[in-house]
């Protein structure tokens, strides 16, 4: 199920900003352990997400990661999110900000979940930040895309279902 939000908050300086999180989750049938083993090596992130160009660092609470990721009619971005939290097989959480002209924040969220004989993965992206709203939704749609192949890569390596909604921005 792919899910899209959209919704401008004010902060604490009452300036806009502009939050949006796409969501997406599949039943698998695979253990935890089984999909967090194929899906977690960072040196096979570009096989599952076309959205990075590469991957390095150590899945490990506080560690910095280096990636690379595609930008269309744009030189690669590079980013260096921190992992927040690394609980395998169950759950990876990244954050990451950048001022690349403008203040942006964006949040990944992996968790897999344990049904019956198999597995629920599910998949956040949430990202904020002062920009026109053009922008955010361009960046909505491009994760919405990465996270929708993402799973139906998972469901033709492992089998499965999902479903999709395809959400409002």
């Amino acid at each position: 199920m792919t899910a899209v939000t959209h919704k401008s908050e004010t902060d604490s300086h009452m300036s806009s900003t502009i939050v949006c999180v796409v969501s997406e989750a599949h039943s698998i049938p695979a253990p935890p352990v089984a999909v967090w083993s194929e899906i977690t090596p960072l040196e096979r992130l570009a096989s599952w997400n076309d959205l990075f160009l590469s991957a390095e660092g150590v899945l490990r609470r506080g560690a910095r990661l280096d990636l690379k990721l595609v930008v269309p009619d744009r030189d690669p971005l590079h980013l260096r999110p921190r992992v927040i939290e690394v609980a395998p097989p169950a759950r990876l959480c990244l954050g990451c900000e950048t001022a690349d002209g403008i203040s942006f924040r964006a949040d990944y969220q992996l968790s897999i979940e344990e049904r019956g004989s198999g597995s629920q993965v599910a998949q956040v992206y949430r990202c904020s930040g002062h920009m026109p709203e053009d922008d955010l939704k361009a960046i909505a749609a491009r994760f919405r895309g990465v996270l929708m192949r993402f799973g139906e890569e998972l469901v033709r390596h492992f089998g499965g279902a999902h479903s999709r909604d395809a959400g409002t921005i």
